[in-house]
């Protein structure tokens, strides 16, 4: 594939965080358009002359990472199935971006994670150009700059690709040994080149869940292990994936879940992976069944001591009727469900809601205890049906729940 590279501006490369200037870039073309076309002093001038040199030392420090991050995005747009050129490469460098969490990462830690995947395509660091400019701006070597960056795509266009089987089944292997050491270490991971591919490619290993652990949601697990659950052959989620999410959430992961599953790796999975407590003596957590906007829960993050599932109502019934039945394995992991209110629907309505949604868990966990997640104190207690008492009362977490709870 030769497809040219489209046009850069530095506000695209602002766009997709590979640069963090202190200004932005609209703001830097109009303060050099004033200071060109100046003819007297004016207010504004030394903030204008502050722009543009500020942006300047931007430029000048990141021409590594910037043809850095054309090479990967270029790479990465051989992946995408967008029809038009263009498109594959903007597909390529959000990947880059959203893949790394460039948005979260400082201007050291953003040009480090960019060489490393510029590596990871077979591409040596000592080859990357710099951006030099002159402190008066008035000569730079972009030219140049330029012609290095044109003879490193050259070498990036035409390399011969992993095969896409391989690189599928890598991710997934990566996603396995990267659960295993955040659940473990609490240490969040380097997103592979793997994971990236298949995040361009749009495949289900690099859309299911940010592969920066450290950013995700209680609610972003759940909800990938119900989709992992729901999962169908032909949108295959692999089961120690389900099961590594499941142990990520702080559930115990028991022999007792083989017979379930009918694949010859859980086995050897669950014998390296086994944290938690046991089936004997299992941590007992929550199902918390949020409310699709708005939700109290929305900031949570995961708490290893307090095993919890975080949903909807629509997804809930995932967890029970996927591609292996949690229904006997939960019952005796959970202490409480908490039936999320909506702060924007009136109190009864949502009430008689929460009570046709707690019929139906019943169905799947009849032995649990239920409470209402509400966001500030019921007057009316008596408003609360009796199987929904009391009311559990704006929580910060999942250990505030368990308190009052308990």
């Amino acid at each position: 594939m030769s497809s040219p590279t489209p046009v850069l501006t530095p506000e695209l490369f602002e766009q997709h965080f590979v640069l963090r200037p202190p200004y932005p870039w609209g703001e830097v073309v109009t303060a050099r358009n004033r200071l060109r076309d100046l003819k007297t002093a004016y207010e504004e001038m030394e903030k204008d002359k502050n722009k543009v040199v500020a942006y300047k030392d931007v430029l000048r420090n990141s021409g590594r990472t910037m043809a850095a991050a054309i090479c990967v995005a270029a790479h990465l747009r051989r992946y995408s199935n967008a029809p038009d050129a263009n498109q594959r490469f903007f597909d390529g460098l959000s990947s880059l971006s959203i893949g790394l969490g460039l948005q979260s990462l400082d201007e050291t830690g953003r040009g480090a994670e960019i060489e490393r995947c510029f590596r990871d395509i077979g591409l040596a660091p000592e080859d990357l150009p710099s951006l030099e400019i002159s402190e008066d701006g008035k000569a730079n070597n972009s030219a140049a700059w330029s012609a290095a960056i044109g003879k490193l795509l050259q070498n990036v266009n035409q390399a011969n690709l992993p095969d896409l089987n391989d690189v599928r089944r890598n991710a997934w292997t990566s996603w396995d040994a990267r659960l295993s050491l955040y659940r473990v270490r609490n240490v969040p991971p380097q997103p592979d080149i793997d994971y990236l591919r298949c995040l361009a490619e749009g495949s289900e290993s690099g859309r299911i869940l940010p592969a920066r652990l450290d950013t995700v949601t209680l609610g972003q697990v759940t909800d990938a292990l119900t989709t992992a659950l729901a999962s169908t052959v032909s949108n295959p989620y692999p089961n120690v994936f389900a099961l590594g999410l499941l142990a990520l959430l702080g559930f115990d992961l028991s022999s007792e879940l083989v017979p379930r599953i009918p694949d010859d790796s859980v086995g050897p999975f669950l014998s390296r992976s086994a944290v938690g407590g046991s089936a004997q003596s299992p941590l007992r957590g929550l199902l918390i069944v949020r409310v699709p906007t708005g939700s109290l829960t929305n900031l949570w993050r995961i708490d290893p001591q307090t095993p919890t599932l975080n949903t909807t109502a629509e997804t809930f019934t995932n967890l029970f009727e996927g591609k292996f039945d949690l229904r006997k394995y939960l019952g005796p992991r959970l202490l409480g469900i908490l039936l999320e209110v909506d702060r924007a629907q009136t109190f009864r309505d949502e009430v008689n809601r929460c009570q046709r949604d707690l019929r139906r868990l019943q169905g799947y966990l009849p032995n649990v205890k239920a409470r209402l997640l509400v966001s500030r104190l019921v007057v009316d207690a008596n408003s609360v049906p009796t199987e929904l008492r009391p009311a559990i009362v704006s929580p910060v977490n999942q250990g505030d729940v368990m308190k009052q709870i308990s």
